[in-house]
């Protein structure tokens, strides 16, 4: 009995002396010395206030634009200057009144009479002469546009086709491609490829004789006869 006793008294001490002793593992993390907390004091209050006066920058600046947005935002419109109205004044332009009085037509004395009719005649023949110039240049004019038409009188000789088959025969072909027909001799047409006027030759036994409106007349050696205007004539001999 007295050995558990002791023993539990034993205990008893050893747990107190446990908790009265010092945790050197503790002390050593927990221990700070004295020159490193002197230190990070300064730096401590340096951050906080660097902290302090970024916060109070950013704060500021957001507010300061905020309230200048809204300022703009809110801001009237400058009003436009007035433009003084105008006003379009009708032009007078001032009415010329002439002083002069319009002149009077002076009275025409009424031409003396004359008794004899000859003179009387004569004068009035004198008063309103003829425009016999202009009649004469119109009649001149009208009389050049008129091509003359020649042969009209004499007798036409018979058409190509319409002579004796023997004959017919002796004419050579004819290639009639043009036919241009004017006053002053300078009418002309081509045959066989060839510019032709009036008197030429078309070979050694036929020649071009004379050019009218609508045909022409040839000459085969003493034989004359028609060919109408741009009808060839085909030799199938």
């Amino acid at each position: 009995m007295s050995l558990i006793l002791e023993a539990l008294n034993r205990a008893d001490r050893d747990r107190s002396a446990a908790e009265n002793s010092p945790n050197l593992q503790a002390a050593a993390i927990n221990i700070v010395p004295e020159d490193e907390r002197s230190y990070h004091k300064p730096l401590i209050a340096i951050a906080v206030a660097l902290l302090a006066a970024l916060g109070w920058y950013y704060f500021t600046g957001e507010a300061n634009n905020h309230i200048h947005n809204l300022e703009i935002s809110h801001k009237e419109p400058a009003a436009a200057p007035a433009l003084k109205p105008t006003t379009s004044q009708a032009i007078h332009k001032p009415t010329l009144v002439s002083d002069a009085q319009p002149a009077q037509k002076q009275p025409v004395a009424p031409a003396a009479q004359n008794n004899n009719p000859a003179i009387a005649q004569l004068y009035k023949t004198q008063q309103a002469p003829k425009n016999t110039t202009a009649e004469a240049s119109a009649t001149i004019n009208s009389s050049a546009n008129i091509a003359p038409k020649r042969h009209k009188t004499a007798k036409l000789p018979p058409f190509l086709s319409n002579l004796p088959i023997n004959l017919q025969k002796n004419i050579p072909t004819l290639d009639y491609d043009q036919h241009i027909y004017l006053a002053n001799q300078q009418s002309y047409v081509e045959i066989n490829n060839k510019i032709i006027k009036e008197g030429a030759a078309i070979n050694s036994d036929l020649s071009l004789e004379s050019i009218q409106e609508n045909f022409i007349i040839l000459r085969y050696q003493n034989t004359r006869f028609r060919l109408g205007a741009l009808n060839s004539w085909v030799n199938f001999q």
